[in-house]
This record gives structure tokens, C-alpha cells and sequence, in this order.
């Protein structure tokens, strides 16, 4: 019955996409920066301050998924990420780095919670095992894709910008898919 449902296969492309351009662009970012002059000390701290967006963001977006529909906060995470990885595109100082890295916590914070609560809500929890069991592998082969692509591109073209857009493109795509989403009915 899940697998007939369009929204399943959404999620599925929602969540594929989004793990594929965040491989690319989540890994690289950092030798990234360093590559261009910025010191290895502050992106250990702007990576740092990543981590503790996502700690707040898991725990804010807890707190508003019961008040704001989950349409408008899976589409704000993946807005998020969209706006940190372009800024990590042009980004040539510390500060922007550093606004880079809180912006991208915040939107992968709010991701790993929607990513978890989004099934439960859509599917019920009886079945939630099984459902997860077939996606997680689909999601996190597809997102594996994504670093190594970024490498073989960083290596023939000399920097990340193509692949990095390519990323953007897909995350723009999950923002709108999202705002298609509607809950199953049985």
C-alpha cells in the first residue's frame, strides 16, 4: 500500500536528491575553504558552530513541527541548505565561512528531524521499520554517489562550482517537491 503512494516515491526522490547534493558539497566544503586562503583553525571552528546549529535547529524544528504545517519546514531546510551552499560557493573569508556553516547546520538539523518524523506521520509506526528499511539503503547509496562525483570533477575541472551547482539544482528541486507533499489518505 506505501509503495503505491505517490508520496512515497516523493520522499524517496526528496530524500535521494538531497543526500546526493549534499554529499557533493558537504565534504569538499572544507578543504575547500582552506584551499582558498582561509585558515584551517577558523573553518575547524565555522564546522564546529555547523554541528551546533544542528543540535538547535533538531530541537527548534521539534518543538514547531506540531504548530507549523511540514510543508513549509521541510521546504525551510532544504531553503536553507540551498542558501549555505551557495554561499559556500563564493564564499572567501572567515565570515562568510562561518554564516555558511551555521546556515547548513541549521538546515541539516531541521532535515535529520523531518527526515525521521516525516515517515511516521505520513505512514503510521506499525509498518515504519520496514518502510525505512527499503529507503535507507536507496537514499544513502544515491547520496554516496555524491562526494566521490565532486572529487572526479574537482580533479578534471580544477574547482567544485559545476558540481556544487548541480547540488543547488537538486536541492531546489526537494523545495519544490515538498510543497507538493499531502499526507496519505488509507
Amino acid at each position: 500500500e506505501v509503495i503505491k503512494s505517490h508520496e512515497f516515491w516523493k520522499l524517496l526522490i526528496i530524500f535521494s536528491f538531497i543526500n546526493l547534493a549534499l554529499g557533493t558539497i558537504a565534504i569538499h566544503r572544507i578543504p575547500d575553504f582552506i584551499d582558498r586562503g582561509i585558515d584551517a583553525q577558523l573553518v575547524a571552528l565555522a564546522t564546529a558552530l555547523d554541528a551546533v546549529a544542528a543540535g538547535i535547529s533538531i530541537f527548534i524544528i521539534g518543538n514547531l513541527q506540531k504548530k507549523i504545517p511540514y510543508k513549509i519546514l521541510t521546504s525551510l531546510g532544504f531553503i536553507l541548505l540551498t542558501i549555505a551552499s551557495i554561499i559556500t560557493i563564493y564564499a572567501e573569508s572567515f565570515f562568510s565561512v562561518l554564516i555558511s556553516m551555521i546556515i547548513f547546520g541549521f538546515g541539516i538539523g531541521g532535515m535529520l528531524f523531518l527526515q525521521n518524523f516525516i515517515w511516521a506521520d505520513f505512514f503510521g509506526r506499525k509498518y515504519l521499520g520496514s518502510i525505512r528499511g527499503m529507503v535507507m539503503p536507496v537514499t544513502l547509496i544515491i547520496g554516496g554517489i555524491g562526494a566521490p562525483l565532486a572529487g572526479y570533477f574537482y580533479d578534471y575541472y580544477g574547482n567544485y562550482n559545476n558540481i556544487w551547482w548541480c547540488g543547488i539544482i537538486l536541492m531546489s528541486t526537494c523545495v519544490v517537491i515538498s510543497i507538493t507533499l499531502k499526507k496519505p489518505k488509507k
